[in-house]
């Protein structure tokens, strides 16, 4: 729960990498040998997951009534984060190395297609990182690791939001549907690199974790006001 009361509390990461180290953060989270990156990406990101599904926008795209026009705004919130983070995530890397695309990874051409459905175009703007960290490799594939989970849950939403549909009928779920009969293939792919990347940076596996912890800080900092 010190976790959790810190990642939330904390605005700059810097300030937030500091009290990860002492309050041993960091140590649970690289001497762990038994326990995998994957597992521990879980265990140590749960709460923050938690938080954002208790936020009421999330609750109202899980279980309704979520309005056409707060959908268009989530979405909006949303790509603006993507626009922020997958330039990034791309130039951080040579994913190739590991069989990774990220190219066919990127989802904000699926949000602006979504908010064009909704008669909302986004319109893309100058935008900065709203925190302040060490961005590298390692801290990319955290990144990477928040954004693909998401296309798991993001399969429920898109069946329980198909009623939200543009003029011709076709449901604005774009997003959600990420990759469609792709989706369950690409995430086995990117766990299997997580494996990978693991057994040869075994020194980095906490700034992956950092990583992670980042972006669920960027979701959860543009989104919790939302209804």
């Amino acid at each position: 729960m010190i976790i959790k009361y810190t990642f939330w509390k904390i605005k700059d990461i810097k300030q937030y990498d500091e009290i990860l180290h002492f309050k041993g953060f960091t140590l649970l989270a690289i001497n762990q040998p038994k326990v995998s990156l994957r597992q521990r990406l879980k265990e140590l990101t749960a709460p923050f997951h938690a938080e954002l599904e208790k936020m009421a926008i999330a609750i109202a795209l899980a279980e309704g009534p979520v309005t056409r026009e707060n959908y268009a705004i989530y979405l909006t919130k949303l790509a603006a984060i993507h626009q922020m983070v997958e330039p990034l995530i791309v130039a951080m890397g040579d994913w190739s190395l590991y069989g990774i695309d990220p190219a066919i990874r990127l989802r904000l051409p699926l949000l602006k297609a979504d908010l064009e459905a909704l008669d909302r175009p986004y319109i893309l703007t100058d935008v900065t990182l709203p925190i302040s960290m060490t961005w590298n490799f390692a801290t990319a594939v955290g990144m990477m690791y928040v954004l693909e989970g998401s296309t798991m849950g993001g399969q429920v939403l898109s069946r329980k939001l198909s009623h939200i549909t543009d003029t011709e009928g076709v449901a604005c779920t774009r997003y959600f549907q990420a990759y469609g009969e792709n989706t369950m293939r690409l995430w086995g792919e990117f766990c299997q690199f997580l494996d990978r990347f693991e057994t040869e940076n075994p020194d980095v596996c906490n700034q992956v974790i950092l990583g992670a912890c980042a972006m669920f800080l960027m979701i959860h900092n543009d989104t919790h006001e939302l209804n």
